[in-house]
């Protein structure tokens, strides 16, 4: 499992959006996915003429195809959501748990591994410090550096440490001289008279090689120094007049600042021992990640709450590339040039390096193995599901002669939906990092599938000549089938084949772990949360049966339904270029994603300052203008009442000026549709950046679709029902508009519901159980 990624990627984790494989596997994903609902909406037009039905149906038939995809997603999806929920509470922490081992002693489990770990990292923290022999000082001399002007190097650290310490020394009052006194442990200059630091490391690094270790030692001295004025216990005393500077405006930054620069001081200085103490104390196991690992093991699945803390603790101590065990390992990696200019500390090197590999593969498998066989094993499954109901589509479409098997057609789309439900909550809960890319993907469809219908139609258009409806449909179904089928082989590589391309290969690289997110979900979770409910929930139970169905003229329905096909793409592409920092880092700070905050999570639709964003996003950031598009969920829940309104008073001037009004019923049903994308595209951004990922984004995803599917399934019973009357004898005429309003939602409820076991099963004749007799 540890082929490198192509893309050069880093592990999966929070914020690690910018692989190239994973990118392209989640658009394709979207892409193929939302391809059934092409099949099922835009293509109803030429479909019911293929089927021989008549074209007033077409609100009836589009409905009744949309149904069959929605109504069967719903169980699928549910059980999405419950496996990926088990997984987080209990199945990812009980598989890591028991690879945790019974102790130092069992082979090949984690905390075996720990402890080899911790030997070579304290063999080669020995090797470096002992600046006596030759080797180490050698090293000492590399990580020197040939002038203070070179970064990364000690000299430079030095003297970004002493222009820190001075400066708080000018603004400090009252700390004893403490900022003063390590500022002149450090030396103002490389000539500074007396034994400081910078004198040491100057002279260290242009010794020809006859006093190496002399010198060498002369710079330890003047680090550590047992009697006080070296560094190390200047700094020690500076730190305990924090409290001092801390209560000062002017010199809480400026102390910030200064432990700062000690840490990347140390970082270069000594990073083996820093390394040593975050894995633990060896044997005793009492420290450290070792620590984490013992309580781990210690843990009891009768106790979720407590598992799922100690499972968290030793992520924790494991860390990232910005903090714990792996940020001190890539500290250790960082002076592997140094480490060549010794001998023996290059060998104690190399078997560190095979000793980190070896536990880091444990602890990816530990960790990463229930989520691979739980999610992403049924995902790669689903994606070649996904393509194989696209050849059995289009199998159906094209055998059964003039009239067709429009039952089986019905009955294939109904399976694609069981698919599609679970696909989608598989896909959602393999790494919400790429939800923004995925939503791009769902929206590529519109333009890839708009300019295929033009060249079609451009081709097979002349119905004198063509079966234009037949091959139009066969042509999006072919189109189809190769995109699900790219698809399923682009995310069978990423994850069944592909994992990590960072500086060393990294078992199950791909797959994002995370269990229970504790980072407080802020409140502002409202406002996106609401958009995703109401963005997914009240499209289709408007659009296309009611508008534009019922409002415009039939042959208009075919050109709106090309102009939302690109219009739509726009909505989620600009959205994932800010999430991605495409358009700059200040603007991926003010991103509908947001950035990581400092205290913790996601910044969100708030004020807030980001941990890291860039170089140049680093003060306060206020983020909530973006709830200003909450007027999008007054304008769609506005429009979906105005165009029923429309329908019902047309003597009104209000439906005068929509109904068979082509440019009006086209601008609105049109703007009505771009407020689905719109808040759909912002939404889910929305709810990741508030730390809804964990809690919040599958259950309001499937809230959304509870609405959306039973929404329109009543408008399906509404529509029957408004078309089943005469308007010269209107059924709610006299009636008070509350009376009225009863009157359709009960006879929608009862048409809708009549025979509600015909949802859970294909229905076995052709349709012929509809009331059609109603609409003529």
């Amino acid at each position: 499992m540890a082929n490198q990624c192509p893309s050069g990627c880093g592990k999966a984790g929070i914020g690690n959006d910018k692989c190239g494989l994973l990118i392209s596997s989640y658009v394709l994903a979207g892409l193929a996915m939302m391809l059934n609902i092409r099949l099922s909406y835009s293509s109803a037009p030429y479909a019911l003429i293929r089927f021989m039905l008549p074209e007033n149906l077409f609100s009836v038939f589009v409905r009744r195809i949309a149904s069959a995809l929605e109504l069967w997603c719903l169980p699928s999806m549910l059980v999405g959501n419950i496996i990926d929920l088990l997984l987080k509470g209990i199945g990812a922490d009980e598989a890591f748990r028991s690879k945790a081992g019974t102790g130092t002693g069992d082979t090949g489990k984690l905390r075996e591994l720990a402890l080899a770990l911790h030997n070579e990292a304290s063999s080669l923290n020995t090797e470096v410090n002992n600046v006596a022999g030759d080797d180490a000082a050698k090293v000492l001399k590399a990580k020197a550096g040939e002038n203070d002007s070179i970064p990364g190097t000690l000299r430079y650290l030095a003297k970004e440490l002493h222009e820190k310490a001075k400066a708080l020394a000018s603004a400090a009052s009252g700390d004893s001289g403490a900022a003063s006194a390590l500022a002149t442990a450090v030396g103002s200059t490389e000539g500074t008279s007396g034994d400081s630091l910078r004198k040491a490391l100057k002279a260290l690094a242009e010794d020809p090689g006859t006093a190496l270790t002399t010198k060498a030692t002369a710079v330890k001295n003047a680090y550590e120094n047992s009697a006080g004025a070296g560094v190390k216990p200047r700094f020690t005393a500076l730190q305990l007049k924090e409290t001092t500077y801390n209560a000062n405006p002017t010199t809480k930054p400026l102390y910030e600042a200064v432990v700062d620069a000690m840490t990347a001081f140390e970082n270069v200085y000594k990073p083996e021992e820093l390394l040593r103490d975050a894995v633990g104390n060896g044997a005793g196991e009492s420290t450290g990640l070792q620590k984490a690992l013992k309580d781990l093991y210690d843990g009891s699945i009768l106790n979720i709450k407590d598992l799922n803390s100690k499972a968290k603790a030793v992520k924790n101590q494991y860390g990232s590339d910005w903090s714990g065990l792996k940020q001190k390992y890539k500290l250790v990696v960082k002076q592997e040039t140094a480490y060549t200019a010794g001998e023996t500390i290059k060998t104690q090197y190399e078997t560190l390096v095979d000793a980190w590999n070896k536990f880091n593969n444990a602890y990816n498998t530990a960790i990463s193995i229930a989520k691979f066989g739980v999610i992403i094993v049924p995902s790669i499954i689903c994606q070649w599901l996904n393509f194989l109901t696209y050849v059995v589509l289009l199998i159906v479409y094209v055998a059964g002669g003039e009239q067709g098997y429009l039952t089986e057609f019905y009955g294939t789309i109904a399976v694609s939906g069981f698919v599609f439900g679970i696909n989608m909550t598989l896909v959602y809960a393999a790494d919400w990092n790429y939800t923004p890319v995925y939503i791009v993907g769902e929206n590529c469809f519109p333009i890839l599938t708009s300019f295929i219908h033009y060249i079609t139609t451009l081709m097979f258009g002349n119905r004198r000549k063509w079966n234009s409806d037949y091959l139009i449909v066969c042509v999006d179904i072919v189109v189809a089938i190769i995109i699900s089928f790219a698809a399923a082989v682009v995310w069978t590589a990423a994850y069944g084949y592909c994992d990590n391309g960072d500086t060393e290969s990294v078992d199950y690289g791909h797959v994002f772990v995370e269990g229970f997110d504790t980072s407080t979900v802020h409140w502002q979770i409202i406002s996106p949360t609401l958009m995703v409910i109401v963005g997914m929930g009240l499209v289709y139970a408007i659009y296309p049966g009611i508008a534009p169905g019922m409002i415009v003229p039939f042959y208009l329905i075919d050109k709106i339904e090309m102009v939302l096909l690109i219009a739509t793409f726009f909505p989620p592409v600009i959205v994932a270029l800010l999430n991605r920092g495409e358009l700059g880092n200040p603007a991926k700070a003010r991103s509908p994603k947001s950035c990581p905050d400092t205290g913790g999570g996601l910044g969100g639709w708030r004020t807030y300052t980001p941990q890291y964003c860039g170089d140049d996003v680093k003060t306060e950031v206020n983020n909530s203008f973006w709830h200003a598009f909450d007027i999008l969920l007054v304008i769609k829940i506005s429009l979906a009442v105005i165009f029923i309104y429309s329908l019902h008073y047309r003597d009104s001037s209000l439906s005068r000026s929509i109904i068979n009004q082509p440019k009006m019923s086209t601008a609105l049903s049109i703007i009505f549709y771009m407020c689905h994308e719109i808040l759909l595209a912002l939404g889910f951004a929305g709810v990741i950046a508030n730390n809804g990922g964990t809690y919040v984004v599958l259950p309001a995803q499937y809230i959304g679709a509870l609405f959306m599917i039973f929404l329109a399934f009543y408008s399906e019973g509404y529509i029957i029902e408004y078309k089943s009357h005469d308007p010269s004898s209107w059924p709610t005429e006299g009636m008070t508009k509350w009376n009225a309003f009863c009157y359709w939602c009960k006879k929608a409820s009862k048409i809708t519901n009549q025979n509600p076991t015909s949802w859970f099963r294909l229905i076995s004749e052709r349709f012929t159980w509809l009331p059609y007799t109603r609409l003529y």
